[in-house]
């Protein structure tokens, strides 16, 4: 702790010393806001802070788009207009892990027999149509950054509520949108994605601005006005609250406010329910830092869910901190209140009363679905499909899968001249070692005494009959001169040479013949000291290495390199 403080003042002090900072602009990132010292944030220091939201409905559907305008046949628009649609919460990174994941699952349908062989085969990629249930496959086994650690509250209307719910829906988005004219905003169809600049400004805290980076059309203006400094320029929200009743026991609340939420993804969302406020040890600390965090990125949401029931749990010291919380936000912040709750109106607490006044439409009562959404929802269920036949299983294992051919191995890359070079020059720093150690080797056995006979060429007129009986000589001097003319690209060529003096020294002194038993004694001796010393002070790996650019060289037509 003490040093993350060393660190953060020697930081202050150095941007405090910045008199006239010219060019020099000093950004910082970060993904948790709530652990950065507030002295960071003061004006001079890192005074403007932008937030970049999750992207939304239109720019979910231009990633996909990316993503796949080179699959042949491309989906449907349509189709990615659902699949915008149903990705709430998903980041560039999810969508581009999505749509690979589909690419597999149609693979998976195409060529199960991919995954019963170790051999690589041939496929017909032509064949591979990407089909929305793939689609649908991928997302139950991708999971969005955003909701690994905690579950998005928003989740749109599933296809069998939706013949019940659809039509409340949106009721309620009409009435919320006077109850909370900034939800206009979010529920247009065509609006462009921008960036929010969050101020810091502690007096008015729920000023946020939006800039474009480009140019916008005329149609597009008034939307980015909205979030303008000016004040006359904004939408009037006064303590915009929104309470959802619902019959108790019918269970619609839960699923109309994660619609609403859902519509509404553009605004940041708080969730104050039960689990969020004891999941830490300070309820308090953790709504105290929730309700901050909605005024500072205003337009926001806090979403209480079943207000009655946390009500009763939470204490008075926490019930109080709440409503006092709430009553400080500005008058004309646009922070929403949501809450749902299965208790009517006239049997809630005071306190939670006082929250919403129903003649301003703060309190939507859920109505039961009528008869002809019942009905349009049974004979759905009913008429089509019940009606069905069920799929049967295992209809494709039944089949034998196609054999595939075995696909021939890769040919390697051609590599460019500049790749060529740069492969040359390492592979001559790794020769270079390797003669500068086989010359240590070499001058190690020319130095000992008891190889002297072996340091020089054999002398023709001390041995007559060399010539007719050696039909390759080779001594050490030989030896260093093939390591100065970079003719041993392994430490193997090196010892062969010196069986070859061994060789020779056996060959002209046979066994049983009447030569000199000695020098083959030392001949012998110096080949196993050679194998001594390359087998114990050499790394099998580096040997392996230069044995692997003597195979490279052969192949690429390397001539040998002279001096």
């Amino acid at each position: 702790m003490n040093f993350r403080h060393s660190v953060v003042g020697t930081l202050l002090a150095l941007m405090d010393g910045l008199a006239s900072r010219g060019e020099v602009v000093v950004i910082g990132a970060t993904n948790g806001l709530d652990s950065i010292d507030p002295a960071l944030r003061r004006p001079w220091r890192f005074e403007r802070e932008f937030r970049f939201s999750l992207p939304n409905k239109e720019a979910r559907k231009e990633i996909f788009k990316i993503h796949t305008r080179d699959w042949n046949p491309k989906p449907s628009d349509n189709l990615l207009e659902e699949l915008a649609e149903e990705c709430v919460g998903y980041c560039g990174a999810d969508i581009k892990a999505l749509c690979a994941e589909t690419g597999l699952c149609a693979l998976r349908h195409r060529y199960p027999q991919l995954y019963e062989s170790r051999e690589r085969l041939q496929i017909n990629m032509d064949s591979i149509k990407i089909k929305a249930n793939d689609f649908s496959m991928a997302m139950q086994k991708t999971v969005p950054a955003s909701r690994r650690v905690v579950p998005s509250p928003g989740q749109a209307l599933s296809a069998i509520s939706k013949a019940l719910l659809k039509n409340t829906l949106e009721r309620i988005l009409q009435t919320l949108q006077r109850v909370f004219p900034h939800a206009e905003l979010a529920l247009k169809k065509d609006q462009q994605k921008g960036n929010y600049v969050i101020e810091t400004d502690e007096e008015s805290p729920s000023i946020s601005e939006e800039k474009p980076t480009h140019k916008t059309p005329d149609c597009k203006k008034a939307e980015f006005c909205t979030f303008s400094r000016n004040p006359r320029d904004q939408p009037t929200s006064y303590r915009p609250r929104f309470l959802l009743i619902e019959e108790p026991g019918s269970g619609q609340a839960s699923d109309l406010a994660a619609a609403v939420i859902h519509s509404l993804e553009k605004f940041p969302v708080y969730t104050l329910d039960t689990p969020t406020l004891f999941a830490s040890t300070s309820p308090d600390e953790t709504c105290v830092q929730l309700m901050r965090e909605a005024q500072r990125t205003a337009p926001s949401i806090i979403y209480v869910p079943q207000i009655p029931s946390c009500w009763e749990t939470v204490g008075p010291t926490l019930r109080s901190v709440f409503t006092t919380l709430l009553q400080s936000i500005p008058r004309f912040t646009p922070v929403l209140l949501l809450a749902t709750s299965n208790v009517q109106l006239r049997d809630l607490p005071e306190e939670i009363k006082t929250l919403f006044n129903d003649e301003y439409e703060e309190v939507f009562r859920i109505p039961c679905p009528t008869c002809a959404e019942r009905r349009h929802f049974f004979e759905d269920l009913v008429m089509k499909q019940a009606a069905q036949r069920p799929a049967l299983k295992n209809n494709t294992t039944c089949q034998p899968l196609e054999v595939l051919p075995v696909a021939p191995p890769p040919k390697p890359r051609k590599l460019t001249e500049e790749e060529i070079r740069q492969v040359e020059e390492q592979e001559e720093d790794m020769l270079r070692e390797l003669r500068i150690y086989l010359r240590n080797v070499a001058r190690r056995l020319v130095i000992d005494k008891r190889f002297k006979a072996f340091t020089k060429p054999i002398d023709p007129e001390e041995a007559t009959n060399c010539r007719d009986t050696v039909k390759q000589p080779m001594d050490l001097s030989t030896v260093l001169s093939k390591i100065d003319m970079h003719q041993y690209l392994t430490a193997r060529d090196f010892l062969k040479d010196i069986d070859l003096i061994c060789s020779n020294a056996s060959e002209y002194n046979p066994k049983k013949g009447p030569g000199d038993p000695l020098l083959r004694h030392k001949a012998c001796t110096l080949s196993d000291t050679a194998y001594s010393i390359v087998r114990h002070e050499m790394n099998e790996d580096f040997e392996q290495c230069c044995q692997k650019i003597k195979e490279s060289r052969k192949e690429r037509g390397c001539k040998k390199e002279e001096v």
